[in-house]
């Protein structure tokens, strides 16, 4: 039984924080690696009851999760500038000096609303609002563990042993691999997004005993109810993704940096490693500033995977392509349909609408402009110039 798959399809949904308005904060410490802190959400949908996973990480060394303070509450819509507490018991996971994993049980609603929590480090007295939906119509319905870890990334890895939460003994649950290797996004001046596609399933198995270890990469979706538009997607890569150490893999990214003629080159040279150095010498103009150009470059290819990866790789997506030219946003707001982008520097301003699917939950699509055609060629001169 093969299921088919389109990528596009649409539901609503949406996130936001604390004594402001969601849509008053800037999130753009969610996507800066260099950020104090940084916390992760993913809601499990169970009957009339929803799990909201959390994974908390200190990043400095001179704090511990201890100098933390949480508060959760309950908000409304995004424009609620009052919360309530949220009045359930917090389970914790697992917790060391830096880093806890953790869940919270509240009840489904007819209304979608949103659980905020506002994370203070009580020395320094710093404050970070993350939040996550309680989604009427969320799709998600198991979570996926590693090593008493609740998996809250868009991607795991083929060869590693999960376990399945959030299903009961000797329950059936039917997985479908999708191994189609999906584009690229195209540049942000351009006249029509990236031509994801229907596609169908290549393969399919049984889960009996809740333990998953994919073998083949690709895009699989997990489902109790294979009539039902609830299950779990995740995307799995050989390791050691989000990085890469093969000339092909390091290759694919340089697409939003080369010529057409270069990306030709690129695709006639196999594993030639020597091939490639020369090509990033040539591009960039000597092996000094080729060095840095890679170095930094793949710093932010990496980066992207991690926080963008959903049905593709991170780095294909609109998110992950201005992400790695632009690097972290100045601004970063959210509303229930949209997430912008804006940059400083350039007071460039990137506009994402939200749609998505069982398949790809939190999905972004950039809305593109021709007025983005100057930007983008002068930062891309910029880092082919190693001038970045």
């Amino acid at each position: 039984m093969f299921k088919s798959l389109l990528i596009l399809l649409t539901f609503s949904w949406a996130v936001e924080i604390s004594a402001q308005s969601i849509t008053g904060f800037n999130l753009n410490y969610e996507y800066d690696p260099d950020a104090e802190i940084s916390f992760k959400t993913r809601p499990v949908r169970q009957g009339n009851e929803i799990r909201i996973y959390y994974e908390f990480k200190c990043n400095r060394n001179e704090y511990a999760v201890t100098d933390y303070l949480f508060q959760w509450e309950k908000r409304t819509s995004v424009n609620d500038r009052s919360g309530e507490s949220i009045q359930t018991n917090e389970s914790i996971l697992s917790e060391d000096t830096r880093h806890r994993t953790g869940f919270l049980t509240v009840q489904a609603s007819d209304k979608n609303w949103f659980a905020v929590v506002s994370i203070t480090n009580k020395t320094n007295k710093g404050t970070w609002n993350y939040y996550a939906v309680v989604e009427r119509n969320w799709p998600q319905e198991f979570m996926l563990f590693e090593s008493g870890n609740p998996v809250l990334s868009g991607f795991i890895n083929t060869g590693v042993a999960y376990r399945l939460a959030e299903t009961s003994p000797g329950q059936k649950i039917y997985a479908y691999l999708y191994k189609a290797s999906f584009n690229a996004a195209v540049p942000p001046f351009s006249k029509t997004g990236s031509d994801d596609r229907f596609i169908k399933a290549d393969s399919s198995f049984v889960i009996t005993d809740g333990s998953f270890r994919p073998a083949t990469p690709g895009l699989y979706l997990l489902q109790s109810d294979t009539s039902s538009v609830n299950g779990l997607s995740v995307y799995a890569a050989e390791k050691p993704f989000p990085k890469y150490n093969t000339i092909q893999g390091l290759a694919s990214p340089l697409i939003y940096l080369t010529t057409s003629d270069e990306q030709s080159q690129l695709t006639q040279i196999g594993n030639d490693k020597s091939r490639f150095d020369k090509i990033i010498v040539d591009m960039v103009g000597d092996a000094g500033r080729a060095r840095t150009f890679m170095r930094s470059y793949y710093q932010r290819v990496e980066q992207a995977n991690r926080l963008f990866t959903g049905f593709k790789e991170g780095w294909k997506t609109d998110m992950g392509m201005i992400y790695m030219i632009f690097g972290v946003p100045s601004e970063v707001s959210r509303n229930t349909s949209f997430e912008i982008w804006f940059y400083k520097g350039t007071g460039t301003k990137f506009i994402f609408s939200r749609s998505g699917s069982v398949f790809a939950p939190i999905t972004y699509f950039l809305t593109r402009n021709e007025i983005y055609t100057q930007d983008w060629y002068s930062t891309i001169d910029l880092w082919r110039k190693s001038r970045f």
